[in-house]
């Protein structure tokens, strides 16, 4: 019997999903085709795949055990895509590192970037900014060698590096009376709106970072980019970053909070076994930085 690989790529979009008007807009095709590309494959296995009523879709038993393997094939074909645009644009003197709005100033990032050019003096680091969503669509679909990244990592094919982690600072406007103390106790801050970049710009940071603050806090101020700290005086409020952001916050100024234990990592980010070798040199290097981040960076490797 031989199926379609591109059936049963459809075929792992709508069980992830459970919907097909879903599953087609993640695949950018119409639902009508999407429908008779499952039925076709479901003609040619000879059972059903799912249950459909007019309100739910939902796997049957055969479709559970093949789905198991079908995204093991999906992760698969994934991956060979993504190394066929790697080795496409493969350049032997340029990586392509996605670095978010946030990361652009965050002293790790520079630091890496600096060490790595002193190494490799003919390598060209091209710096690809954008919201982070997006960068991490383009680290997935092999367009980025690699991306800095803050926040839990949900993606089971990607690797990632620590290269610091540190607790999440109160930001305050530089006239507020509260910037004088050396630390600020959330209690001190009760009711004061919170200046917030929106959530889905990076779901997990989002949550690191503000979920703590329901209970002490007031309104949320959404702010619709990541310098959501710049507008502080102007909504008469405050803010909240992790230490490792840079000092110079637009509009703040930054102090510990009594207390806090919630911490925040900055990561470099890589696809899990498809990526260069130009780039596993950058990827050593950071590793190597983790690890020894008071001391110089190994000078090769």
């Amino acid at each position: 019997m031989k199926v379609d690989v591109n059936q049963l790529l459809a075929f792992v979009a709508v069980a992830d999903e459970l919907s097909y008007r879903k599953a087609a807009d993640r695949l950018n095709i119409a639902q009508p085709w999407l429908s008779r590309q499952i039925a076709k494959l479901e003609a040619q296995l000879g059972f059903q795949l799912f249950a459909r009523t007019t309100r739910q879709v939902k796997l049957t038993l055969k479709g559970q055990r093949l789905l198991t393997r079908a995204r093991l094939m999906a992760r698969e074909v994934d991956a060979t895509v993504s190394l066929a645009n790697i080795l496409a644009r493969e350049n032997p003197h340029k990586l392509r590192i996605g670095v978010p709005f946030f990361a652009l100033y965050v002293h790790e990032r520079v630091h890496l970037f600096d060490a790595f050019s002193d190494v490799y003096p003919e390598v060209k680091l091209e710096i690809c900014t954008g919201d982070l969503s997006q960068l991490r669509i383009d680290l997935m679909d092999g367009d980025l060698d690699g991306l800095f990244s803050a926040g839990p990592i949900d993606e089971m094919d990607l690797d990632a590096t620590t290269l610091v982690e540190a607790r999440v600072e109160i930001i305050l406007p530089p006239k507020d009376p509260l910037a004088a103390k050396s630390s600020v106790a959330l209690d001190d801050v009760a009711g004061r709106s919170v200046t917030v970049f929106p959530r889905e710009l990076n779901r997990g940071l989002y949550d690191q970072i503000f979920g703590m603050l329901t209970e002490h806090t007031g309104r949320f101020i959404e702010v619709r980019h990541f310098s959501y700290t710049s507008r502080l005086e102007a909504y008469d409020a405050i803010s909240f970053a992790p230490a490792w952001s840079p000092n110079s916050i637009a509009g703040g100024i930054k102090r510990p909070i009594d207390n806090c234990t919630h911490t925040v990592k900055f990561q470099l980010l890589r696809r899990r076994n498809v990526h260069s070798e130009l780039f596993e040199k950058f990827w050593g290097m950071a590793v190597r930085m983790a690890k020894n981040p008071q001391q110089d960076v190994p000078v090769a490797g």
